[in-house]
């Protein structure tokens, strides 16, 4: 039972730090959570926890291939500037946007 909750502390790891960030974004009013939801507040909690548990749990693997972290952070930080772009833009059907996404799906599936 000890070498269960060894390997797999880094999900007890993940919630706290997600429950942490929860109470604080409540706290400001940043987030707002209606508790009559039951299925959407399960859901977002189940992946929400994977979220911040998966990369805690596969730290020795990224430190290892560093340079395949490096990629896929380098990827997803084009695909989160992407999304903010066509936010900020406005344009319906922004053509950046589609070039956007289309070159940080290509990237992804290159790597």
């Amino acid at each position: 039972m000890k070498l269960f909750f060894k390997k797999y502390s880094a999900f007890i790891y993940g919630l706290i730090i997600f429950r942490v960030i929860v109470i604080v974004l409540t706290s400001f009013d940043f987030i707002y959570i209606d508790n009559s939801e039951y299925l959407s507040n399960t859901l977002s909690f189940f992946f929400y926890w994977m979220l911040f548990s998966l990369p805690i749990f596969y730290f020795p693997f990224f430190k290892k291939h560093l340079s395949i972290t490096l990629k896929l952070g380098t990827i997803i930080l084009l695909f989160i500037l992407v999304i903010i772009n066509d936010i900020n833009e406005g344009v319906v059907d922004n053509p950046i946007t589609f070039i956007g996404i289309i070159t940080t799906g290509l990237a992804f599936f290159l790597l």
